[in-house]
């Protein structure tokens, strides 16, 4: 059970008890107020307290504290008893799953202090209501890890579609500079090595009649070589560009296709020494880029958008702004999570801001 359904189910009760005791027992009611300030110290202890002895203790003083009051001159304090019993007692010890000591020990202020049938109804009612609420706490409390399970869920088959698409783009990249190294090796290059071949032929045949004839095919033959050595490096150089190029077109080919569609103005800018940004990083600001943008698509109501990557002396800012409407608050929802759980793998962070427009910045740490 949750701390909040505790404390909140505790202070009904309690309420409702310092009510009845200051109708029909106000001389007393000093005494009374004392226990309920007692119990519900015990109550934050018992949450703020780590050690399970140290908890266990805490309860046995919190039913200890009902029983003495109870016999005493305050019957209408049993009413705590099921719900210490069934919200605290049961999370320390090994009695949880067995229900007949649950309801032996619920029912224990019936044999020893509540006589009347008024005051045995009641506590009947209240063993039920708090077996009510603490079955419903369970309940949702199940609900909300099945919940949390389905995003992690969520997140990761995300990431995985987001890193097969990755792979498959640099496949096709692959394929095409095999392709273009082929056709170039081809169609140029071996051209070139082939007359360079030639020649150096027909100057073997004539080196020993025409000497300085064949020196002329020879240089001929070596100055082909060299240029087909340089359409190699040129072609290489071509077909193989750096990584961050790579990363920061990625960025402008996403806002180019979001604008397309959406008919939404993008701007980019970046500054400082992109090849510091590592493959992986560029994969997490693509993905929030994203998440981003979608943001900005569904609830923003924004004509345009503008993301600015910023390389810095030890750190990496993406920042995505819109001219929208922002919002009077951030709620955590799954796509703002996915976004923060990639970003906290590299060890960076993420800032939202909500007023007056929206902005997502991602910071990573070089």
């Amino acid at each position: 059970m949750r701390l909040n359904d505790k404390l909140i189910f505790q202070l009904i009760l309690l309420t409702i008890l310092s009510i009845e005791q200051a109708i029909y027992h106000f001389e007393r009611i000093g005494f009374f107020l004392l226990a309920i300030c007692l119990y519900f110290s015990f109550s934050l202890l018992y949450f703020v307290c780590q050690p399970i002895k140290l908890q266990q203790l805490l309860v046995f003083l919190m039913l200890s504290l009902i029983l003495g009051f109870g016999l005493w001159h305050y019957p209408s304090f049993f009413y705590l008893f099921p719900i210490t019993i069934g919200g605290y007692l049961t999370d320390i010890t090994s009695f949880k799953d067995n229900p007949w000591f649950l309801i032996g020990a619920s029912l224990l202020p019936l044999l020893i202090g509540l006589h009347s049938l008024l005051e045995m109804s009641l506590y009947l009612l209240t063993i039920l209501a708090t077996s009510f609420i603490l079955r419903l706490s369970t309940q949702i409390k199940g609900l909300t890890k099945q919940l949390k399970n389905l995003q992690l869920n969520q997140i990761q088959t995300n990431e995985l579609r987001e890193r097969q698409l990755f792979e498959q783009q640099k496949n096709l990249v692959h394929m095409e500079a095999k392709n273009e190294l082929s056709h170039t090796l081809h169609d140029e290059v071996g051209h070139s090595l082939t007359g360079a071949l030639i020649q150096m032929e027909a100057a073997k045949k004539i080196l020993a009649t025409q000497p300085e004839q064949a020196e002329t095919l020879i240089s001929n033959a070596i100055q082909i070589t060299k240029t087909g050595i340089e359409q190699i490096r040129v072609t290489l150089k071509r077909i193989k560009p750096p990584q961050e190029s790579l990363g920061i077109q990625r960025l402008k080919g996403q806002l180019s296709d979001f604008s397309k569609e959406y008919q939404m103005q993008t701007t980019l800018y970046f500054t400082g020494d992109l090849t510091k940004v590592t493959p992986l990083m560029w994969q997490v600001f693509s993905q929030n880029l994203k998440e981003s943008l979608t943001n900005t698509l569904k609830y923003a109501e924004a004509s345009r958008v503008e993301v600015t990557l910023s390389v810095y002396h030890k750190i990496i800012r993406l920042e995505v702004k819109d001219n929208g409407k922002g919002a009077p608050s951030v709620k955590n929802g799954l796509g703002l999570t996915g976004m923060e759980e990639r970003t906290a793998k590299l060890g960076g962070h993420i800032l939202i801001v909500s007023q007056p427009h929206f902005a997502v910045t991602t910071l990573i740490a070089l």
